[in-house]
């Protein structure tokens, strides 16, 4: 049994086991729909207009100037929110996404008012 064992472990098994766990892993968040997408580039490129024709909605800022200047992470939610986290101690802070809009003065810069 002990000479199986070594076996096994010297020549059957090639030390995958957690890449494949991994792969496993992946495999079943790609099957919910839930996946990562990273997308970078120069400024003023069309990052956040080639998410926003990924998504099939108008989610992100684009215009003239940079508005996306920050790492921004867009999550599949049932209503639509900003969250904002803070590099300091400052608690994050959350809003609806048309006060965000509003406040933020998207709606006048893309023509949305």
């Amino acid at each position: 049994m002990k000479a199986e064992n070594a076996g096994e472990y010297t020549s059957g098994k090639l030390g995958f086991e957690q890449d494949i766990a991994y792969l496993n892993n992946v495999s079943e968040n790609l099957r919910k729909g839930v996946f990562r997408l990273l997308i970078l580039g120069d400024m003023k490129r069309g990052k956040s207009t080639l998410l926003n024709a990924i998504i099939g909605e108008k989610i992100l800022p684009t215009g003239v100037n940079p508005c996306t200047a920050v790492l921004t992470i867009v999550r599949y939610g049932e209503d639509k929110q900003v969250t904002i986290y803070f590099n300091d101690a400052k608690p994050p802070e959350s809003m609806d996404f048309d006060t965000t809009l509003l406040v933020t003065g998207i709606y006048q810069t893309q023509g949305v008012a």
